[in-house]
């Protein structure tokens, strides 16, 4: 039950159909975000010019780097901004500075500070205003208070 009313079932029916414009603008809306962080990550490539600077991070590793390289048609190391590469990076590396590019790479993309076309700040935007509405159309205070009504369960008396 608390799932068709937090489907919209108990509206009244001229909200209904904003309810849905509203699921449906939000679907496309997050598709695109993702969309985008994916492509962002995707387009970052930081190229090792002097293989000392991976210094502590794993033979396996450096060479998942040069790999990625060869396969970008480069003769040096290539190192992206994804997760399987970040993490042992972040975690190995003895290079501070290294680590501190690769992370600023990784928090930043699909911002303001990246390409103007992956840019997720106006969509984050759009998705907090829709997200609000559907909250007061189904009766919360927030869209807090509606996320965690779907997670909440009482418990049983045993």
């Amino acid at each position: 039950m608390r799932d068709f009313r937090l489907g919209g079932a108990e509206l009244p029916e001229e909200q209904k159909a904003r309810f849905m414009a509203i699921q449906e603008e939000l679907s496309s809306l997050c598709s695109k975000f993702s969309d985008n962080l994916l492509d962002a990550t995707n387009a970052y490539t930081w190229l090792v010019e002097d293989e000392a600077e991976l210094s502590g991070i794993p033979r396996r590793r450096r060479q998942v780097a040069a790999e990625a390289a060869q396969e970008a048609g480069e003769n040096r190391l290539a190192v992206h901004a994804e997760g399987a590469v970040l993490r042992p990076l972040m975690q190995y590396a003895d290079n501070r500075a290294l680590r501190e590019r690769m992370y600023r790479a990784y928090v930043t993309r699909a911002s303001e500070s990246g390409n103007s076309d992956l840019d997720n700040t106006p969509l984050m935007a759009q998705i907090l205003k829709l997200r609000a509405e559907e909250a007061q159309m189904l009766g919360f205070a927030d869209y807090a208070e509606l996320s965690l009504a779907s997670r909440w369960r009482p418990r049983r008396n045993r």
